[in-house]
């Protein structure tokens, strides 16, 4: 693992966070990238303002509304967010506050009430709500359905990139 990736989460409210991660590969998912624990996040600024607490592999989606997280604790977190504007070595996608988590056969729909106070205050357009609202609802399909890239694929990228990182 040797090509980074800049990888930027910007929120509603203007603030953004950024890191590097390791690209693993590219798929017809997306762009595979492992972030070992301690990797740091950073402001529009520069400025370090948290660290990952654990090992994961973030999937950044070619043109779906949603990014994914699989976690070393065994957990899945998805941010439904706008598709990823792409460079070279970079994605850059915003957040739209709605997010879902797996653990095992488990799992749910989070932030809800931020989603609706985001919309409330216009800073979600129509089209981008209609688009969350089908990501949220295809994601949710696919986490009960076991269906990839969810089944087992997200671990074992995850798997593979704690060991070739060893």
């Amino acid at each position: 693992m040797s090509e980074q990736w800049k990888v930027t989460k910007n929120k509603l409210t203007g603030e953004s966070r950024a890191w590097h991660a390791d690209l693993l590969a590219e798929d017809e998912y997306g762009t595979w990238l492992y972030a070992p624990a301690g990797t740091t996040n950073r402001d529009r600024a520069g400025r370090p303002v948290s660290r990952l607490a654990m090992d994961g592999v973030q999937l950044i989606t070619r043109a779906a509304w949603w990014t994914a997280w699989w976690w070393q604790d065994g957990g899945i977190t998805v941010d439904i967010a706008t598709p990823a504007e792409r460079a070279a070595n970079s994605a850059d996608y915003v957040d739209l506050e709605l997010d879902l988590w797996s653990r095992g056969n488990d799992f749910g729909l989070v932030d809800q009430d931020e989603y609706d106070a985001a919309r409330d205050a216009a800073m979600i357009t129509d089209e981008q709500d209609h688009h969350a609202r089908a990501a949220a609802t295809v994601v949710c399909r696919m986490l009960a359905g076991h269906d990839e890239p969810f089944a087992t694929l997200g671990t074992q990228w995850l798997r593979w990139a704690q060991a070739t990182a060893r």
